[in-house]
């Protein structure tokens, strides 16, 4: 009978060379799973797994509303790892996400952006300006398409799937042309491997 743990190290190494997550979101993963291994019920049966995170939940259960939802969507992670790249039918029960309290984002003033963007190769510049200039969200970004820009606009989809039109400035529309020049991307602004970017990659990109 295979053992779902002899995954968890593939499954950190794909997150780290394939999705390029930092070491440190690495080491919360690697805690998360430890504690996956011992306190959740899993039976097996053939090729199908059925996982019950209950008393998993109830061990962390006095932790932070955040840190918890952290844990379970670093869990969901593990599971579509094991279904996508390895073939498993796992499902999960009590897995149910919990209210986490919003809170406004912190502003980063314009001199750092100035200073970051001065150390900051093609990419990474192209990546901070539009967010920076355009105003958009992460995954809107991520899911940019060629077809979608234009000398004076960028076209962009939001929350609830609205459209909407972004003027463009000249000295980004050359910082554009110049990443496409030297990248070459196919149909997303920001590819690997013709597959575009995930929202956690730009993040990492950022937060570096």
């Amino acid at each position: 009978m295979r053992s779902l743990s002899e995954f968890r190290r593939p499954f950190l190494e794909y997150l780290g060379t394939i999705r390029g997550y930092s070491d440190l979101t690495l080491k919360s993963y690697d805690e998360t799973l430890s504690l996956f291994f011992e306190y959740a019920e899993m039976i097996q049966e053939k090729r199908q797994w059925e996982i019950n995170l209950m008393p998993l939940r109830i061990q962390i259960a006095s932790q932070k509303p955040r840190t918890i939802a952290k844990k379970l969507s670093a869990i969901r992670s593990f599971v579509r790892y094991l279904t996508t790249q390895q073939g498993l039918h796992v499902s999960l029960e009590a897995d149910e996400s919990i209210k986490v309290p919003k809170t406004l984002p912190k502003p980063v003033s314009h001199e750092h952006i100035m200073a970051v963007l001065e150390t900051a190769d093609l990419q990474e510049r192209c990546i901070i300006m539009m967010l920076y200039t355009l105003g958009l969200r992460i995954s809107e970004l991520a899911s940019l398409e060629l077809k979608n820009i234009t000398a004076e606009w960028v076209r962009v989809w939001g929350k609830g799937n609205k459209e909407r039109e972004v003027p463009l400035l000249p000295v980004m529309k050359d910082l554009i042309t110049d990443y496409i020049n030297q990248y070459h991307p196919q149909r997303y602004l920001f590819e690997r491997d013709g597959t575009k970017l995930s929202e956690n990659s730009l993040r990492y990109v950022i937060m570096k």
